[in-house]
């Protein structure tokens, strides 16, 4: 996750936002729960924290139970399809994928996470799916091509949803 946010980070700088972007790691990577935020804006950005975000991926259920709750009503959400069963919000759009199985495919399943900025992108908009695919490249060097196809997949499974 925290990959998949840098590589959101880059992609709307990129796209000429004003971008702030923080990651938690710690004990929390160690039990399983990894979060990375990113705050874009048009001006200066002036709070380095995410307290009620506009859209969100989310990958596991236990993320969803954890962190659900914090996405402001009438945003997006993107989630894993083996998070459905938990999705208790009807004030938002929810978009689920499997995109665990993508990564699966492309035999890694943290590929899935890629997979969901791609779908993210479709459904929001932003950022672009090229802007998405050259910040993967500067962000991940010559290691970028799996998570780029990743990213592709993921697109075309929102936009055929």
């Amino acid at each position: 996750m925290v990959t998949a946010g840098r590589i959101l980070a880059e992609a709307l700088f990129l796209e000429g936002y004003y971008v702030v972007f923080t990651r938690s790691y710690g004990s929390e990577a160690r039990t399983g729960y990894t979060r990375a935020e990113v705050v874009a804006t048009e001006g200066f950005a002036y709070d380095m924290g995410v307290r009620e975000p506009d859209s969100s991926l989310i990958m596991t259920r236990s993320a969803w139970r954890r962190w659900g709750g914090r996405l402001r009503s009438g945003g997006v959400l993107v989630a894993d399809r083996r998070v459905e069963g938990v999705l208790d919000r009807h004030d938002l759009l929810i978009v689920t994928l499997p995109l665990l199985k993508v990564g699966e495919e492309l035999g890694a399943a943290f590929l899935g996470t890629a997979a969901g900025l791609g779908a993210l992108s479709e459904v929001c908009g932003l950022p672009s799916v090229d802007s998405l695919l050259r910040a993967s490249g500067r962000v991940l060097g010559e290691r970028a091509g799996p998570t780029r196809e990743a990213i592709v997949r993921g697109s075309r499974l929102a936009r055929e949803r």
